[in-house]
């Protein structure tokens, strides 16, 4: 049996020439990668001559290694872009987007992001927090906004994701009033769409205090 040649392997499925490499990933608009953006950028599938070209970037400086399978074009790469990629689906939200709008007034170092973890990271000196959302409100785009591979939440969406974190502690931990006051200050938010197209406040009184007695009595 013919033994494959290992060169071809390294290089199969991808025309470019030795200087394109690095070139193509400085020609991206993003500031943060992913491996497997790498790869796509290089037209590899992800093969062992990808990590090793990396590597070789990284050492010679061209290359930042921000942690492992995320690089960066240098030590100056956007903070909240970088938020949103090292757990993926992922977008800015909650404290971060709420200072930015005036919503809240106390300054918050750390950069939160909505995200299927809960988990709180430092990487170089910057804290990321991650509060987990349920997968459907996750992947749903209403009140998203992708710039430049960063996705951010709009004050509103933002606002929401923050009650919604609160409600569903407030249930595991069994607090019924909390959780009925966290989930129909949800549900009067959203009902002020229905108030938008009816410009009658009663349509969203009994959806705040239906929800408010729901919510209470199931946990109570």
């Amino acid at each position: 049996m013919t033994r494959p040649d290992v060169s071809i392997m390294l290089t199969s499925g991808c025309n470019m020439r030795k200087g394109d490499y690095l070139a193509a990933v400085l020609r991206s608009d993003r500031t943060v990668f992913s491996f497997k953006d790498i790869a796509m950028l290089w037209q590899d599938s992800g093969t062992v001559a990808t990590r090793v070209r990396i590597s070789y970037y990284i050492k010679k400086g061209d290359l930042h290694r921000i942690r492992k399978g995320i690089y960066a074009k240098s030590e100056e790469y956007d903070k909240l872009e970088l938020a949103t990629r090292v757990f993926t689906p992922a977008y800015v939200s909650f404290e971060t987007v709420l200072a930015k709008e005036g919503i809240i007034f106390q300054y918050y170092r750390p950069v939160y992001a909505a995200s299927y973890i809960t988990r709180k990271i430092t990487i170089e000196g910057q804290d990321y927090v991650y509060k987990k959302i349920k997968d459907e409100i996750l992947i749903d785009p209403v009140g998203v906004d992708t710039i430049k591979y960063v996705s951010v939440a709009c004050k509103e969406r933002a606002l929401l994701d923050a009650l919604y974190v609160k409600y569903a502690l407030a249930v595991v931990a069994k607090k019924a009033v909390s959780a009925a006051n966290f989930g129909s200050s949800m549900y009067v938010l959203m009902a002020f769409g229905i108030f938008n197209y009816t410009h009658n406040f009663l349509y969203v009184v009994p959806v705040g205090l239906g929800s408010w007695l729901g919510t209470y009595v199931i946990i109570k």
